[in-house]
C-alpha cells in the first residue's frame, strides 16, 4: 500500500553549528566554460539545444525539425520517428576532446581510453580549486587574471595541491550516461588502461589521484538528483570534521544515442526542441549535458584562512520518498516537502526567508505538478504572510538548458548562487502562463516571465535561494544558498591556459558499439 500524502510528524533536528562557504565554482556547460559565460547566457534568455553531435556519437542522424507543431503531444501517434530525432543541449566537440595528459600526470593512451566523464570531471574540479585561490577581481565586472604561484590550493611546481590542503574530500554525482560509456568500452578491445578508464568508481578516484587529494573520495548515483546529493554529503564530511575542505561536483555527457531509445518508452522526452516547464503545454524534457564543481569549506575556516567567499550553503538535506506507488519514480508531495523542511530546519531559517527556489522541473505533466504542490505547501498559506504580499519567486534552468540528468541539481545550485549574486532572476524561458490545476496565489508563489530579469529584494542585506533535485528513483535534496553583502555581481573567472591541450577522440568515436534499431532508423531518416 502507498504512504499517505499527509505530512508525517518528525522531530525537528538543530540547525547546522556553522554554515559552509563556497569558496571555487567552475563549469563545462554548452557554449558556458566559466560561471560568468552562463550568467550571460541566462541573462539572454535563448535556449541552445542542438542536433545530435554525430562526431561523437560515430552517427549520422540528420538534424531534427526545428520544430514539431503537434495537435496533442501526448498522442504516440503523432510521434514518427522524425520527430523522435535525438535533440539536446549539447557540449562541443572542442569541450569534450580538448585535453592535456601531461599536465595532470597522465599518459596519452590513459586519455585515449578515458570516458569523458572523467575528462570533464577532472577539467572542472581543478579549475574550481584554481578558481578557490583566485583574489576578488578590483570590481564586479571586471575579469580576473588566473595565477598559480600564490595559489595556496594549487602548487605549480609539482602540478598537485599542496600537501598542506590535501586533505580534500571529492564527492561527484553521476548517473546513466556512465553506464552508457562503460557498454561503449566494453565492446572495444582492452587496453592495459582501459578498465580504470570506464569503470565508474573511477571518476570521482580519479580526480583525488591526478590532483593528490587524500579525503574521501565517492561517486554519488541517485539518478537526476545525484550531484545535489553529493552537494549535500559534501557538506556533511565537512561539518563532521571528516573534511576540511570538500569538491562537490556533478557530471553528465551523453556518449551514445542508445539510451534515448530507452528514456523514449518513458514518454517524458520532448517531441520539440522547446522544453516549456510549469505551462499547461508541457510536453517533457530535451536533454542536456555538462560539468559543474564547487569548492566547499566550513565559513569560519573559510575566513580565518583569508578565502574569497563566493556564496554560503545555509542548509542542506536529502531523503527518499518511501514507497508512493508503484513506480520509484512517482513523485511524492510528502517526500519532497519533507526534504525542504528538513533544510530549512538546518539552515535554522524559516521558509518566508527565502527569496526565490529554482526548480527541478523537468516539463513532465506529473513531475511538475507535484513540484508546485509541494511548493504551496512549504512556501505558501501562513508561511507566505511574513512577505508582506510578495511571494517567493520560482524557476527552472531546464526550459533553455535542458534535462543534464546527474549534474542537473548543481547546475541549477549554479545558477542559483549567480541569482544570489546579481539579485535578480533570468526569464523562464518559454513561459507564457501558469498550469490551472495547481492554485498560485501570487502574493505567495510567483514564477519568472519569460521574458526579462525580475529584482530580489536583498532581506537583511542578502538574497536566499532554495534550490530542489528530486532523483528518479525517489531521492530528493534541497540546498539554501545566500549571497555574501560584500561581494556581489560576476564572479571574474579566467580560462586557464593548459600548455600542451590538445584534441583526443574518444573511444565511441575510434572504434565500435552496438546500435540500437532506433538509432539505425535515425539514421535513415530524411
Amino acid at each position: 500500500m502507498p504512504v499517505s500524502e499527509s505530512p508525517q510528524s518528525r522531530p525537528s533536528l538543530p540547525p547546522w553549528d556553522e554554515p559552509i562557504a563556497i569558496i571555487g565554482a567552475s563549469c563545462r556547460l554548452p557554449s558556458a566554460n566559466s560561471p560568468d559565460d552562463l550568467w550571460r547566457i541566462l541573462s539572454a534568455g535563448e535556449p541552445i539545444f542542438s542536433p545530435a553531435p554525430n562526431k561523437r556519437w560515430n552517427t549520422n542522424i540528420a538534424p531534427a525539425p526545428a520544430d514539431t507543431t503537434m495537435e496533442n503531444p501526448a498522442d504516440p501517434a503523432q510521434l514518427t520517428n522524425k520527430k523522435k530525432l535525438p535533440r539536446g543541449a549539447f557540449l562541443s566537440d572542442d569541450q569534450l576532446e580538448k585535453f592535456d595528459p601531461e599536465f595532470f600526470h597522465l599518459t596519452e593512451q590513459e586519455v585515449l581510453d578515458m570516458d569523458p566523464h572523467q575528462r570533464l570531471a577532472l577539467l572542472v574540479c581543478f579549475e574550481s580549486l584554481l578558481n578557490a585561490g583566485t583574489p576578488r577581481p578590483s570590481t564586479s565586472t571586471s575579469s580576473s587574471t588566473t595565477t598559480t604561484t600564490s595559489n595556496p590550493y594549487w602548487d605549480p611546481s609539482t602540478r598537485y595541491v599542496p600537501a598542506a590542503r590535501a586533505e580534500v574530500g571529492v564527492f561527484v554525482g553521476v548517473g546513466v550516461g556512465v553506464a552508457d560509456a562503460a557498454s561503449v568500452a566494453l565492446q572495444n578491445p582492452a587496453t592495459p588502461t582501459s578498465n580504470f578508464g570506464y569503470l565508474p568508481f573511477s571518476i570521482a578516484n580519479r580526480v583525488s589521484h591526478c590532483l593528490g587529494l587524500s579525503g574521501p573520495s565517492v561517486n554519488v548515483d541517485t539518478a537526476c538528483s545525484g550531484s545535489l546529493t553529493a552537494v549535500h554529503y559534501a557538506c556533511q564530511s565537512i561539518l563532521s570534521h571528516e573534511s576540511e575542505t570538500a569538491i562537490a561536483a556533478g557530471v553528465n555527457v551523453i556518449t551514445n544515442p542508445s539510451s534515448y531509445a530507452h528514456i523514449d518508452l518513458l514518454r517524458i522526452l520532448s517531441p520539440t526542441y522547446h522544453s516549456p516547464v510549469l505551462t499547461p503545454n508541457v510536453t517533457g524534457y530535451t536533454r542536456g549535458e555538462g560539468a559543474v564543481a564547487f569548492v566547499l569549506k566550513r565559513l569560519s575556516a573559510a575566513k580565518r584562512d583569508g578565502d574569497r567567499i563566493l556564496g554560503i550553503v545555509r542548509g542542506s538535506a536529502a531523503g527518499h520518498n518511501g514507497r508512493t506507488g508503484r513506480q520509484m519514480a512517482t513523485p511524492s508531495l510528502d517526500g519532497q516537502s519533507r526534504v525542504l523542511r528538513l533544510a530549512h530546519q538546518r539552515a535554522g531559517l524559516a521558509p518566508h526567508a527565502v527569496d526565490y527556489v529554482e526548480l527541478h522541473a523537468t516539463g513532465t505533466q506529473a513531475g511538475d505538478k507535484r513540484e508546485l504542490q509541494t511548493i504551496a505547501a512549504v512556501y505558501g498559506g501562513e508561511e507566505a504572510k511574513p512577505r508582506g504580499g510578495t511571494g517567493v519567486l520560482v524557476g527552472g534552468i531546464k526550459s533553455l538548458y535542458g534535462h543534464s540528468e546527474a549534474a542537473s541539481g548543481i547546475t541549477s545550485m549554479l545558477k542559483a548562487l549567480l541569482i544570489a549574486r546579481h539579485g535578480e532572476a533570468p526569464p523562464l524561458v518559454h513561459f507564457t502562463s501558469p498550469r490551472t490545476d495547481v492554485p498560485l496565489p501570487p502574493d505567495e508563489i510567483r514564477i519568472c516571465p519569460g521574458k526579462g530579469m525580475t529584482k530580489l529584494p536583498r532581506r537583511d542585506g542578502v538574497v536566499r535561494c532554495g534550490v530542489n533535485s528530486f532523483g528518479a528513483g525517489g531521492t530528493n535534496a534541497h540546498v539554501i544558498v545566500e549571497s555574501v553583502p560584500d561581494d556581489e555581481g560576476d564572479i571574474g573567472y579566467a580560462d586557464f591556459p593548459y600548455p600542451n591541450a590538445k584534441p583526443y577522440s574518444m573511444i565511441q568515436q575510434r572504434g565500435t558499439y552496438y546500435k540500437t534499431e532506433q538509432v539505425i532508423g535515425w539514421e535513415k531518416t530524411e
